[in-house]
């Protein structure tokens, strides 16, 4: 293992790695363009990573903007930053077959655990 843990950032590479990425202990953000892509390596992530692992993440509101533009979603601007998050967190709830607010609450002591700031 290492001293801190390793958080890999709205990883779109190969399924091959990816796995190598999970054994090795990592966690993972899930991004704005989760609920949209067709990456195959996107839909292996919803269903594999483990919960203790999962976090979600925005990257600002032009990160919203280019992946929901790149993926011909429409968007209100101004509501960008809550969009991307609750649809990320719709999106993985759908997949894993939970309620929203247990993804919510996973996502959140995941990145309470990952920054040190509680253990959970």
């Amino acid at each position: 293992g290492y001293e801190y843990p390793v958080c890999v950032h709205w990883y779109s590479g190969d399924t091959d790695t990816l796995k190598k990425y999970i054994d090795m202990g990592c966690y993972f953000t899930l991004g704005p363009d989760t609920a949209v892509s067709e990456n195959s390596c996107i839909s292996y992530m919803l269903k594999h990573i483990p919960y203790d692992r999962i976090m979600v993440e925005t990257d600002g509101a032009d990160a919203v903007r280019w992946a929901l533009e790149n993926a011909g979603v429409a968007y209100e601007s101004r509501r960008l930053i809550i969009t991307g998050i609750s649809d990320t967190v719709k999106c993985l709830a759908d997949v894993r077959g939970v309620p929203e607010y247990e993804i919510r609450k996973i996502t959140a002591e995941n990145f309470m655990r990952f920054s040190g700031i509680r253990k959970v």
